[in-house]
């Protein structure tokens, strides 16, 4: 193999090559004029190759100093992504992008169990709607909402989610609202992908053709929640988002009927991520989680 050129070198000019001025990559390394000349020339004659046209009053690239920029940055942009790695590896972060509503509602109360489990590992919480792209993004994991069909990644399995009605307490004058007096108060909508819809849930309870009064329809399930909090609705929520409410009687479940959702939550990853020890700890750890939580409810 061929001897590299040396780092110093190649980064000078990298610099030299974005400015085409020796004085600006002076002053962006903090060096001399002098210092910058002589490393271009050391490099041209470790490869023999002239990578400047010098003129009077400018500098330009040769065509073997514009390939080779193509290269060097290319290169530079592949080791800054391999450190980065290393330093995130090292620090024991593990980068999860999941749902806001998920991370706000579920997750994030829970925490601190895996974090008195695991004190050496250290999470980051990168709430997004998007699918990941693993390809092209610092992400170990992701917990999504859907069908599973999810191509050329790992796909784990972590739990069902239904929907039912919920409101504040003091929304209907009495205990036991009839299903009739839906038809004269605004009903607040999940708009995300894959939620259960209102028409779906009249259908079931047998009131397919009662006429109703939408809402405020939110692609975020967890604000959905905070609009039936303030009066402002009956929302149409998941279960695995309003336990904590209704726990403490902020919200309330009006009437019996829960319908089962399409969409489940997964755990998605690299194909090969299960090396990977702090992964493997977090996997077991959130199925765990949602077992339990599938069982109470």
């Amino acid at each position: 193999m061929a001897r590299l050129p040396s780092l110093k070198g190649l980064q000078t000019f990298e610099v030299v090559s974005r400015h085409l001025s020796f004085t600006r990559a002076a002053d962006e390394l903090s060096v001399t004029q002098a210092a910058v000349s002589q490393q271009m020339r050391n490099l041209e004659e470790e490869l023999g190759t002239q990578l400047f046209r010098r003129t009077t009053r400018q500098l330009h690239l040769s065509d073997d100093g514009e390939r080779l920029l193509l290269h060097v940055q290319k290169a530079f942009r592949e080791l800054e992504k391999g450190l980065h790695k290393i330093r995130n590896d090292r620090y024991h972060y593990l980068n999860i992008s999941v749902l806001p509503s998920f991370a706000s509602r579920w997750l994030i109360p829970r925490l601190s169990q895996f974090s008195q489990q695991h004190p050496d590992i250290e999470i980051r919480l990168l709430p997004s709607f998007a699918l990941t792209d693993f390809s092209k993004e610092d992400i170990d994991l992701a917990i999504r909402f859907g069908t599973g069909n999810y191509p050329g990644v790992n796909t784990e399995f972590l739990m069902e989610e239904k929907a039912f009605p919920v409101c504040r307490p003091d929304f209907f004058d009495s205990d036991k609202p009839g299903i009739h007096e839906l038809d004269s108060i605004p009903l607040l909508q999940d708009a995300g992908v894959g939620a259960i819809t209102w028409r779906d849930w009249l259908n079931q309870a047998g009131d397919a053709e009662l006429e109703v009064c939408y809402g405020t329809q939110i692609t975020d399930a967890g604000l959905l929640l905070d609009l039936a909090r303030n009066g402002q609705g009956v929302a149409l929520s998941r279960a695995s988002l309003v336990r904590n409410d209704l726990d403490k009687g902020l919200l309330i479940k009006p009437f019996e009927l829960v319908l089962e959702s399409i969409f489940s939550y997964y755990l998605v990853s690299r194909t090969n991520s299960q090396s990977d020890p702090r992964i493997c700890a977090f996997s077991q750890w959130l199925k765990q989680a949602c077992e339990d939580f599938s069982t109470l409810t």
